[in-house]
């Protein structure tokens, strides 16, 4: 291999094609907001979401991607401001968000939000991971656990209950031999 020097004009074609391609391939949900409206995603938000086509998706408002209230019973208006503001303010935020897929189904993702100098401001780098299967393993665990507390507390009340049986049963016995 060869070391040649690449001109100042070449270097950005190259790391654009370099990011360019980290973008379009990574398995992370990758979307570009500028002034409010999505300008670029990656296949992976497409698939994610369940539209047919990259364009169609980035037709749609923002907002018609979330519910209209987050679980927290924030509406997601309101609480994305809040959200971006805060990435903007500190440059990335990490939350969890509730989206809606094309064919109405409700899921939890990760998000994380960098904010990212422009001449209009700031432009949002956000990439979303979709963390259902981490959820749902959650909501068993905490399942498990109330059940183990619950088998817990049974067995205490069985133990008492048959500490206080013992005598009645041992004078029960004495009476029925007298």
């Amino acid at each position: 291999m060869t070391s040649r020097s690449l001109s100042p004009i070449q270097m950005p074609s190259v790391d654009a094609d370099r990011y360019r391609i980290l973008f379009e391939n990574s398995a992370d949900a990758i979307l570009i907001i500028e002034d409010g409206k999505f300008v670029d995603c990656n296949n992976a938000v497409v698939e994610l979401l369940r539209y047919s086509n990259k364009r169609t998706l980035l037709q749609t408002h923002p907002s018609e991607l979330s519910p209209e209230f987050q679980p927290d019973g924030r509406l997601s208006f309101e609480k994305a401001n809040d959200m971006m503001a805060i990435a903007i303010e500190q440059g990335s935020h990490r939350f969890e968000w509730d989206h809606i897929k094309a064919d109405g189904e409700v899921f939890p993702v990760e998000v994380l939000l960098t904010a990212i100098p422009s001449e209009r401001g700031y432009d949002l780098h956000t990439v979303w991971r979709d963390i259902s299967e981490r959820k749902k393993l959650e909501n068993e665990l905490r399942h498990a656990q109330k059940m183990e507390a619950i088998g817990k507390l049974a067995g205490g009340i069985a133990h008492d209950f048959n500490n206080a049986l013992m005598p009645i049963m041992g004078y029960a016995d004495m009476l029925a031999s007298a």
